[in-house]
């Protein structure tokens, strides 16, 4: 099956996740698998309350991992914050913003981020409405190493969320 196939076939299966919340980890999982990731996250942030309104992710994240983002490192989550001030569904990858000095000092990658099994991340926000960002991101450990272009076009953030 080529690659926009099964690019098609992930799209297609957001739509029956957003019908159908249980069907979200296995959905984000074939985005996660298409991108040769360790992880893919589905948050929609309330602005207000500075903490997410709901959320999904792939099961190689832990339950413990998902309260933790939304307890306390979310807030601290550079990514999210960058992704949050671009236009929707513009790609940011953190590996054009985030340093390793940063990453040696940071919270949010050396008490959380990393010992859950992440380091690296590309993703877009979605949509912005009545106080609600919608994020995606899929991520990469450090045995996956950083996102490249291909990857990036890979992705393909366009078409995820649009009518067809």
């Amino acid at each position: 099956m080529s690659v926009e196939s099964r690019f098609d076939r992930v799209i297609t299966s957001f739509y029956e996740a957003a019908a159908d919340p249980e069907q979200w980890a296995n959905s984000l999982s074939g985005l996660t698998d298409l991108l040769g990731a360790f992880a893919t996250t589905f948050v929609l942030w309330d602005l207000r309350a500075q903490r997410p309104a709901f959320s999904a992710i792939t099961d190689r994240y832990s339950e413990t991992a998902l309260q933790l983002y939304a307890e306390r490192y979310g807030a601290l989550d550079v990514s999210a914050q960058v992704a949050s001030r671009q236009r929707p569904k513009e790609l940011v990858n953190c590996a054009s913003f985030i340093t390793e000095d940063h990453v040696r000092r940071s919270e949010y990658y050396n008490d959380f981020l990393i010992p859950h099994g992440g380091r690296y991340i590309i993703g877009a926000k979605l949509i912005e409405r009545d106080g609600v960002v919608g994020f995606i991101g899929i991520h990469r450990g450090l045995k996956e190493g950083p996102f490249d272009a291909e990857n990036n076009h890979s992705l393909r953030v366009e078409r995820i969320g649009c009518a067809r």
